[in-house]
């Protein structure tokens, strides 16, 4: 089972809302990997929203 799945299957009902969006920053991190690896330079998509960013702690509702 994959981290995002067991995450998404441990989950507590009680703290589901507190949970971290794993999806979101997940493609957060691959896209700032990426955007190291061309030398620094933005990402097409540019930065995050604050909403994407506020949403990294919010449940993601999926599995990875």
């Amino acid at each position: 089972m994959k981290f995002g799945q067991a995450l998404n299957f441990n989950t507590v009902p009680e703290w589901k809302d507190f949970y971290i969006n794993y999806s979101l920053l997940k493609r957060l991190v691959y896209e700032e990997e990426e955007r190291a690896a061309r030398g620094g330079g933005a990402v097409s998509r540019g930065r995050p929203s604050l909403g994407e960013r506020a949403c990294l702690f919010r449940s993601s509702g999926s599995t990875v």
